[in-house]
């Protein structure tokens, strides 16, 4: 499955950031967690979920299994609130 970002407004925080959906039009805060899976999703164009875990699973040492659960969840949450969507 591919995904690519939406118009969003973002505003980066030393422990997270704010973001307002032209979709939905509300504001919504992640943590610091949510922000660095951001930007990575904000540096690509499109992308696939693999190539989110893999740059993850390097980085923290997590088994790709995990953070495929909690990748999917968080991803799905994006999609909700019109800051994602599937392609």
């Amino acid at each position: 499955m591919r995904y690519k970002k939406e118009k969003i407004s973002i505003e980066y925080f030393e422990e997270g950031s704010v973001f307002y959906s032209d979709r939905s039009k509300k504001f919504y805060a992640l943590d610091e967690a949510g922000t660095e899976i951001w930007k990575y999703i904000d540096s690509m164009e499109e992308f696939e979920i693999s190539q989110l875990v893999i740059i993850l699973s390097s980085k923290y040492g997590v088994d790709e299994s995990i953070i495929t659960k909690d990748l999917n969840a968080f991803l799905d949450k994006l999609i909700k609130i019109g800051a994602l969507s599937i392609i």
